[in-house]
């Protein structure tokens, strides 16, 4: 399965109720590092065993607190709540904020440009996201900013964290007949932009056929064909 398995299963984490505190909680449990924590918590709840996971998290939150260790004072009754720490941006997580999140449309590397503004890791900024949806006070503008912060500083959001796979780049390269590395930069950089839909529109170019240049002058045409069209319903009107 691979790097696309990878990047499968460490989205269905993101997609989960479970922080960056569990993970590094897990992490400790297991004895490994909280990259493959979240792996691993992503490759069981894409095989429905989050009951399991539940109970071992329940005995990771456990061992946190009696050795001290973890980002977070563990509750050991709510698989759901998570205290983060960090100053002003102290938060609670509940299920309404997870669920906002997930309603604000906004993806995984929008949280990461977010967390590396507000100074928080990527889970806490879900959380913030999901607050500020909830109550009506997201500001856009925030998210503009954000993404300006990180390009200015030379970082991007990865590929492999994000809903496209390694053959959805090699898909460009040939589109956009480009050398995959380049054409993988491209897509980090459009991710950071904010730029996911104009992803997808390139992919479903893609997948016509034709070549871009084929494509440009079919467009041409058909926005030609469409002044036409308006200038004769005008005239019908005059």
């Amino acid at each position: 399965m691979g790097q696309d398995a990878d990047a499968m299963y460490m989205q269905a984490y993101y997609d989960s109720p479970y922080t960056y505190c569990d993970a590094e909680a897990l992490a400790n449990f297991w004895e490994e590092d909280v990259a493959e924590a979240k792996w691993t918590i992503g490759y069981k709840v894409s095989n429905g065993w989050e009951g399991m996971l539940a109970d071992l998290m329940r005995q990771a939150r456990e061992q946190a607190v009696a050795q001290g260790v973890g980002c977070q004072q563990y509750t050991t009754h709510d698989a759901n709540l998570s205290e983060y720490e960090g100053g002003e941006h102290d938060m609670v997580g509940t299920d309404d904020h997870w669920h906002q999140w997930k309603k604000s449309g906004l993806t995984y590397c929008d949280a990461q440009v977010l967390a590396a503004m507000w100074g928080v890791d990527e889970d806490a900024a879900k959380i913030a996201i999901g607050r500020k949806f909830g109550a009506g006070t997201f500001n856009d503008m925030d998210l503009v900013r954000a993404r300006e912060s990180v390009l200015a500083d030379g970082k991007r959001c990865a590929l492999h964290e994000s809903y496209f796979t390694t053959d959805d780049a090699h898909m460009l390269a040939s589109f956009w007949r480009k050398p995959v590395p380049e054409t993988k930069l491209e897509m980090e950089m459009m991710l950071t932009r904010g730029e996911s839909e104009q992803i997808w529109e390139a992919m479903n170019d893609a997948k016509t056929g034709l070549t871009l240049k084929q494509l440009k002058k079919q467009r041409k045409k058909e926005a030609k064909r469409e002044r036409k069209r308006m200038k004769r319903e005008k005239a019908k009107i005059w």
